[in-house]
C-alpha cells in the first residue's frame, strides 16, 4: 500500500513515521500501536490492547475528517451513552442529515487525562493535540454544545484508565457522518485474568467480542 506521513505527539516525545495507509502510528495493523499512547501507571495491558483494537476499527470506518481519542481517569458507566443526546434514547442510533442532536459528553475537565486529535490530510492522518474538547461549564451549556459544532465528520472515542486496580474498564464511541450519527458503549470486566464484555449499549457496527481476540501490549513503551 502507499505510504503516508503521520506525525505523533505523545507527551514531550515527537515521532515521525511513514506508515502504510490503513495503519496507525506505531506499526502495521495487528502489531505495535500508539492510538492510546504509551502505557501509564494503573493500566491493565490486556484492556489497553482491546482499546487499541477498538480504535483501529473506529479509524477504518469511513473517511472521517478527524478522530478524537480521549482518556478518562477512571471507569465510567453506560449512562454516558444517554448523555450523548436525547434523540438516541435507548436505541443508540439516530439518522439525521443535520447531525444536530449529539452533544459533547459532560465529563468534567478534571477527569480528562488527555485528549488527542487525528486530522485527515491528503494521504493520511496527522496526530495533534485536541485542545479543549471538555470544558468547565454549566449543565445547560453542556446540553447545547453539539459534537457537530466541534467536527461534523468525525469519530470520537473515550476510554477509561486505572483498569489494573478496578478490574473493569469502559469505552464510548460516537461517529458522525454526512447522513447518520451513531453512539455505542462497551463495558468490560476482568475475570480469571481475562477480559470479558459485561455491557454493550447501542449498536456497534461489528461483533464487539472480536475485540477480545489478539495480542497484548507489553511494556511502557510498547
Amino acid at each position: 500500500p502507499s505510504e503516508v506521513r503521520v506525525v505523533g505527539l505523545w507527551g514531550d516525545t515527537q515521532t515521525k513515521q511513514a506508515i502504510p495507509r490503513g495503519c496507525y502510528a506505531g506499526g502495521m495493523l495487528g502489531e505495535r500501536t500508539a492510538w492510546t499512547a504509551p502505557l501509564e501507571a494503573g493500566d491493565d495491558e490486556q484492556f489497553v490492547s482491546i482499546v487499541d483494537r477498538l480504535a483501529t476499527r473506529v479509524f477504518r470506518t469511513g473517511e472521517p475528517d478527524a478522530v478524537y481519542v480521549v482518556r478518562i481517569d477512571n471507569w465510567f458507566g453506560p449512562k454516558w451513552l444517554g448523555f450523548a443526546g436525547k434523540a438516541l434514547g435507548a436505541v443508540g442510533r439516530h439518522t439525521d442529515a443535520t447531525r444536530g442532536d449529539l452533544v459533547v459528553p459532560p465529563f468534567t475537565p478534571s477527569r480528562v487525562v488527555w485528549e488527542r486529535r487525528f486530522t485527515r490530510e491528503r494521504d493520511g492522518y496527522v496526530l495533534r493535540n485536541a485542545g479543549t474538547l471538555h470544558r468547565g461549564q454549566t449543565s445547560s451549556a453542556n446540553l447545547t454544545r453539539k459534537l457537530a459544532h466541534v467536527s461534523p465528520r468525525a469519530h470520537y472515542l473515550w476510554f477509561s484508565g486505572n483498569t489494573r486496580a478496578n478490574g473493569r474498564g469502559s469505552a464510548f464511541v460516537v461517529s458522525l457522518s454526512d447522513d447518520s450519527q451513531d453512539a455505542y458503549y462497551l463495558g468490560l470486566m476482568r475475570k480469571a485474568r481475562a477480559w470479558q464484555l459485561d455491557h454493550v449499549g447501542g449498536h456497534p457496527p461489528f461483533d464487539a467480542s472480536e475485540l477480545l481476540k489478539g495480542e497484548t501490549r507489553k511494556g511502557a513503551d510498547a
